[in-house]
């Protein structure tokens, strides 16, 4: 399991408007939105657009944040996901951040 510094996480969602940071006792919670296809590829039509969010939860231990759960909502859709599945996520955060 990867550890990341809770410090990374929090910089994050401080330093980029599309993330957020959500705190509960040991429970941190990142949400990340990004632009939909729409305003990714400056379309101008009037095309219905719905924004997914993607919520990654860890639990905290001291200095470190360990990875629990992650999953993309959209609309009431919910997708679950695995850590592989977001593992180059996670190593971008602690290599880049």
């Amino acid at each position: 399991m990867l550890a990341i510094p809770y410090d990374k996480i929090k910089s994050l969602a401080q330093g980029v408007g599309s993330y957020r940071l959500v705190e509960d006792s040991d429970n941190v919670i990142l949400f990340f939105t990004p632009p939909t296809l729409r305003e990714a590829a400056g379309i101008d039509e009037d095309v219905k657009s719905i924004y997914s969010t993607y919520v990654i939860e860890f639990t905290r231990q001291g200095d470190f944040v360990f990875f629990k759960r992650a999953y993309i909502q959209r609309g009431t859709e919910k997708k679950e996901l695995t850590e592989d599945e977001i593992s180059l996520w996670l190593q971008y955060i602690l290599d880049n951040v």
